[in-house]
């Protein structure tokens, strides 16, 4: 997960010198913290967990070539709560392939929902995708991918943000970082169980837009509990 909001620097990429082996030279965090994100999904703890409530008929207003991944911007107003916590909506991003591997299987595509509080406290909802069909979706934005760095193109076709849910919202809970440098921890991750569907073509168009892969590696659980619904 990459929020501009977060960092802009582009002294980091996904491979070469600047690859996620040497990111702890950006932020130490990244060789140190305890925390890190993505991991292996397995070995869950049956636990209450609260329901997720999503307002996210929001339209999408932007796509962006941040130079690390797209990134989809919507209209004011989304917003996820669970419990007594709210958070507005940022935007959404995807990585190719998955960064999450779920039971040791990595999938082709993860679209992460990033999400702040009042506070700056992240969470982020985070969608896998396995190759198959065509996602509707993702189809009426596709023809608008930029190409280039910092380009912003406008959607050909209206979507919101909620097009991209599926039906069930039963998910996995663990707490992590941010997946490129700062890599800050603390931040609530919400994995949804439900395995989209999206084909080959569509995460090609991705790789050549984010000029290659842009996952970072699995990192280690240290201890940490991988919350499923009991």
């Amino acid at each position: 997960m990459n929020n501009s909001a977060f960092r802009t620097d582009d002294d980091w990429s996904y491979s070469g010198g600047t690859g996620p082996e040497n990111w702890g030279e950006i932020a130490s965090i990244c060789d140190e913290g305890l925390w890190q994100s993505p991991i292996n999904l397995t070995d869950f703890t049956p636990t209450k967990l609260e329901p997720l409530r999503l307002a996210y008929d929001v339209a999408a207003r932007e796509i962006i070539n941040n130079g690390h991944q797209i990134q989809v911007h919507f209209e004011p107003g989304g917003r996820l709560e669970v419990g007594n916590k709210r958070y507005a909506l940022d935007h959404l991003h995807f990585h190719v392939p998955s960064e999450h591997h779920l039971e040791g299987q990595a999938y082709k595509m993860e679209a992460h929902f990033v999400h702040k509080d009042a506070a700056g406290n992240v969470a982020v909802l985070a969608l896998l995708y396995a190759e198959g069909e065509h996602d509707p979706t993702f189809a009426r934005m596709e023809s608008r991918l930029p190409d280039n760095t910092d380009k912003t193109e406008k959607p050909e076709s209206a979507f919101r943000a909620a097009d991209f849910l599926p039906a069930s919202l039963d998910y996995y809970f663990y707490s992590g970082s941010l997946t490129t440098p700062p890599a800050t921890e603390g931040v609530h991750w919400f994995v949804l169980k439900a395995v989209q569907s999206v084909a080959r073509s569509e995460t090609t168009k991705l790789l050549r837009a984010d000029d290659g892969p842009n996952a970072r590696p699995l990192q280690d659980r240290n201890e940490r509990k991988v919350f499923t619904a009991a």
